[in-house]
């Protein structure tokens, strides 16, 4: 059993010579199998993530939980175990993510960053009651940058969203980054949204890249797709992944691809990718909330609500719990679908 031994650890660092940029530790007790680490391959390039998981049951149960139907007859015989000394009562180990979301908020706390602070706590509050407290999962925000939306970036109703959505990336934490694609007559994808310079991050991706004068939900949704998973044709098998992608999709009005957006989603529900929409505005918002309801998919995997530009930011704002409760709404609903499907592992 690992419990026997002290100070268990993975460090991984890029060369023999570097910091290590992942080290996860593991208080471990009857397990005799552990997995501290996963490497998986996404946009090109190898990524690393912490998993801290433990098995009682040995490889047998490591690979049990990949997927491997392992026959009883093949376990190597038990061999009985010498008589353990008498230990005193111990703490539960706390686990990895655990470990990772307190020295979240410790880092924001020397930050003195109180702002963002809140919202992880927020956040996690609204995790918490859905059973996702310790849940992990790729976060991507995708923004409509059409002529229509240029109220929205002027006025900061566009930058608290994304504040909001990086909170969730943050708990959700699969790198600590959120993917940031942008659409109107193009689709572009500029760095993602971290801790470094959030305050300003909106100003200056529309600096970058000007206001467009189309909406192509369509064409957006295909760019990630590709992202994520390497393709956007159509597909009549899962795609099965251990990491699930949610995806956060504002925009204020109707797109001209609307024929195109609709094969993507359907295509889309054999893929472990959640599409959350926002409408922003008046607008009726007709074309968003078909997509929520369409039919001839794999498993439902979009839910929409619509929020004034006054509940953002204006004088009856939306409170941030409420905010994060509308996000979640259908989220935990359909990983326990993904997983029942086939979807993730």
């Amino acid at each position: 059993m690992f419990g026997d031994l002290d100070g268990l650890g993975v460090e991984v660092a890029d060369g023999p010579d570097a910091a290590a940029a992942v080290r996860c530790e593991l208080a471990a007790g009857p397990e005799t199998a552990l997995v501290f680490a996963e490497v998986y391959r996404r946009g090109g390039e190898w990524k690393v993530r912490a998993v801290g998981q433990g098995y009682t049951d040995g490889l047998a149960g490591l690979a049990t939980d990949f997927g491997v139907d392992v026959d009883a007859d093949d376990e190597p015989a038990a061999v009985p175990a010498a008589p353990a000394p008498a230990a005193a009562p111990e703490t539960a180990p706390v686990s990895l993510e655990k470990k990772r979301l307190i020295d979240l908020e410790k880092d924001l706390g020397r930050r003195g960053d109180q702002q963002m602070l809140s919202l992880v706590k927020t956040a996690g509050v609204s995790l918490e009651k859905r059973g996702l407290a310790e849940h992990t999962a790729r976060v991507a925000l995708c923004l409509d940058i059409s002529g229509s939306m240029a109220s929205r970036y002027s006025k900061g109703l566009v930058q608290r969203l994304a504040e909001r959505v990086l909170a969730l990336g943050l708990r959700f934490d699969d790198d600590g980054e959120v993917d940031v694609f942008l659409f109107g007559k193009d689709v572009h994808q500029p760095a993602g949204l971290t801790l470094d310079g959030y305050q300003k991050y909106v100003k200056e991706i529309t600096g970058t890249h000007r206001l467009e004068y189309d909406t192509r939900y369509g064409a957006a949704i295909s760019r990630i797709r590709r992202h994520y998973f390497g393709g956007s044709g159509e597909r009549t098998e899962p795609l099965p992944d251990r990491v699930p992608v949610y995806v956060m999709f504002l925009t204020d009005g109707a797109p001209s691809d609307k024929a195109v957006a609709t094969r993507q989603i359907r295509a889309a529900s054999y893929e472990p990718i959640f599409w959350q929409f926002m409408g922003i505005g008046s607008d009726r918002f007709e074309y968003l909330q078909r997509l929520d309801d369409l039919d001839g998919r794999y498993v439902d995997n979009a839910d929409f609500f619509a929020v004034t530009d006054d509940e953002l930011v204006g004088r009856e704002p939306i409170s941030d719990d409420a905010l994060f409760e509308r996000l979640m709404t259908e989220y935990p609903g359909w990983l326990r679908t993904a997983r029942q499907h086939g979807l993730l592992t």
